[in-house]
């Protein structure tokens, strides 16, 4: 019987220290799993902070772009009632040297005296100055 007391003694100190070595190797596993799961989540969050800061300068971007295109349009549309501005009052020029000819004096002075002519410019003006001084000088 010490033979069987022996070996099992032996066959149990075996299965125990095999027991326990297995549990160690899972401990140490957890461990490192543990280690790259905090490292995974750290990256994760400076990822995330990065983004973050992106998304801001992105919308900070977007703020003064909207604002630009506002500004340009703004613009856009000022230059657009200048234009349309300018195009009529030659039409006026034209209109009333046209009056002249057909010899409607009057109607001519009151076309060339409705035009803006701080819009004109230099060359135009020298021909409203013509037209002007040539229905002046019928009236």
């Amino acid at each position: 019987m010490n033979i069987k007391k022996t070996r099992f003694f032996w066959v149990y100190t075996i299965i125990l220290f095999t027991v326990a070595l297995v549990l160690i190797m899972m401990g140490l596993t957890m461990t490192n799993v543990k280690k790259d799961y905090k490292s995974q989540v750290q990256t994760l969050q400076t990822e995330k902070e990065t983004l973050y800061q992106t998304k801001i300068e992105n919308e900070s971007t977007i703020s003064a772009l909207e604002e630009k295109n506002r500004l340009l349009t703004e613009s856009l549309s000022t230059a657009q009632t200048a234009a349309e501005n300018y195009a009529q009052a030659v039409e006026k020029i034209y209109e009333a040297d046209a009056l002249y000819d057909e010899g409607a004096y009057e109607e001519a002075k009151t076309v060339i005296d409705s035009i803006d002519t701080s819009i004109l410019k230099e060359r135009i003006h020298k021909r409203y100055d013509y037209v002007k001084n040539k229905i002046e000088a019928k009236l």
